[in-house]
């Protein structure tokens, strides 16, 4: 009688345990899907979409253009979000203040304003984030600069993102990013391209991973179209890096004649680069032809400073001690008057090129 007792509130208490684990599985199942849901923000969608020109009219007073020029002035900037060293998440750099911050971009503007560039394409720009305080970088260097047209795309829209992973304190959190476009001629015909992002990551990283994208527009200048890219492709997954190539070949295949500079943060060594791996955090381009692909399909370009094949004059990143060119300029052939790497110092964690090209 005892035994069976006692066995009979061993099953109860054990049904009752049972009960309330799993009950508590589902809760907690439910409670971070809905947190997941939360924080990953907007849904990522591949492929072409329509942009957005904003214009500001403050800036149009200190803007002045030449109606008919003989050529024009592009630069190509990735700005690291004004934050420059650790923006790719070390925690063991210090991160910049929201004052700091604000000098950086008041000295980035100061350079786009030595440079007086017709036309300047941007990446890892913060529109509205918490690591960045929430300035929107773009409008402030525009105003500041005096650039009255700004085609910016967000392709980085997450509610929360959990990295670094600690402290965190550090955490990026709200996260509103991408690149942009900034034009002292108006901008037209708009578009976004959004890449893939790399197929080896699993679903839930790739909500959370950055987007990569390539930004057309035309430019109209002295009553003559030209269409301008401006890219940020994929950073490690070399057949990702592959794949983005021939997407965006594919895409601007029909209007190649039209083009008049293609550029931007291609996170890719130029064909001719010897050295391709033994970089600092072990990065590595064994393998990675994406370039070769891109100039292969754009054969009546050439890549700004290629004549100068592994100058490190050429190099633009890290910027604190350059030892690789990521950040390219493709310009029609024979249409180039001259370029250069500028030297901005650590402002950001890559250095600016800027070229002047014959229309």
């Amino acid at each position: 009688m005892s035994l069976k007792y006692n066995m009979g509130n061993l099953m109860l208490y054990f049904k009752t345990f049972m009960g309330v684990f799993l009950l508590s599985f589902i809760l907690l199942a439910s409670l971070a899907s809905f947190l997941l849901y939360f924080a990953r923000g907007e849904k990522y969608v591949v492929g072409p979409a329509s942009g957005e020109v904003q214009v500001l009219a403050e800036s149009n007073e200190s803007t002045t253009i030449k109606k008919s020029p003989e050529s024009i002035k592009i630069l190509t900037w990735n700005l690291a979000y004004a934050q420059g060293k650790g923006s790719e998440g070390d925690t063991s750099i210090a991160q910049r203040s929201k004052k700091e911050m604000e000098d950086v971009l008041d000295q980035m503007a100061q350079h786009l304003l030595q440079e007086n560039s017709d036309v300047v394409f941007l990446q890892e720009v913060d529109f509205d984030c918490a690591r960045s305080y929430h300035i929107n970088e773009a409008s402030v260097l525009a105003l500041k600069a005096h650039y009255p047209y700004i085609f910016p795309v967000e392709s980085w829209k997450v509610n929360y993102l959990p990295f670094p992973y600690w402290p965190i304190s550090r955490q990026f959190g709200y996260l509103r990013s991408g690149g942009a476009i900034l034009s002292k001629y108006p901008l037209k015909n708009a578009v976004n391209y959004f890449l893939p992002k790399p197929s080896s990551q699993s679903k839930i990283y790739q909500e959370f991973y950055v987007g990569r994208y390539a930004q057309r527009a035309t430019i109209e200048i002295a009553d003559k179209n030209y269409i301008l890219v401006n890219n940020h492709w994929e950073s490690w997954d070399i057949p990702n890096k592959r794949e983005q190539a021939r997407l965006i070949l594919e895409w601007l295949k029909p209007d190649l004649d039209k083009l008049i500079v293609f550029g931007g943060d291609l996170n890719a060594l130029p064909a001719w680069a010897k050295k391709r791996n033994g970089f600092e955090n072990n990065d590595t381009y064994i393998g990675d032809d994406s370039v070769s692909i891109l100039s292969t399909g754009l054969s009546d370009f050439d890549e700004v400073a290629s004549l100068k094949k592994d100058d490190p004059q050429t190099w633009t990143f890290p910027s604190w001690s350059p030892s690789r060119k990521l950040d390219h300029l493709f310009v029609p052939k024979n249409q180039l008057i001259k370029a250069e790497v500028l030297p901005t110092g650590e402002l950001s964690d890559h250095l600016p090129i800027v070229a002047e090209i014959k229309l």
